[in-house]
This record gives C-alpha cells, sequence and structure tokens, in this order.
C-alpha cells in the first residue's frame, strides 16, 4: 500500500515538431551546416525518444 503523497512528479518536455534545419539566421549551429555538401548533421528538434535531455542538435543514437 502506497502512501498518498509518495509520488513523484515527473513532467516530460513537451513535444516538438521535427525541425531538420532552422532557416538561416534563426541558430547559429544550423547556419554553420548550411554551405557543407553532405547535409549530415544532427536535426536541430531532439526526437521524441531522445535518452540525453532533448536538447537541440542532440548527437545521441536515438536522435542521430
Amino acid at each position: 500500500m502506497v502512501a498518498a503523497g509518495n509520488k513523484m512528479n515527473i513532467t516530460q518536455p513537451e513535444p516538438q515538431t521535427y525541425i531538420k534545419q532552422m532557416p538561416k539566421g534563426e541558430c547559429t549551429y544550423c547556419d554553420l551546416e548550411y554551405d557543407k555538401p553532405t547535409g549530415l548533421f544532427p536535426p536541430h528538434t531532439a526526437s521524441p525518444r531522445c535518452q540525453s535531455g532533448h536538447y537541440k542538435h542532440c548527437t545521441c543514437d536515438t536522435c542521430f
């Protein structure tokens, strides 16, 4: 039996719209990637299943 008030209050981050690359001038990291020919760089928004904190340009296995 669990006593009332002993539950942890864990909040999940709100889901973000997937953005591969922001328009020029809105994100310094995205701006640096515009001129590279490969197009291989971490997306601007993290995956909803990110396991590394949902940071922008995350390079965890799930996001990248």
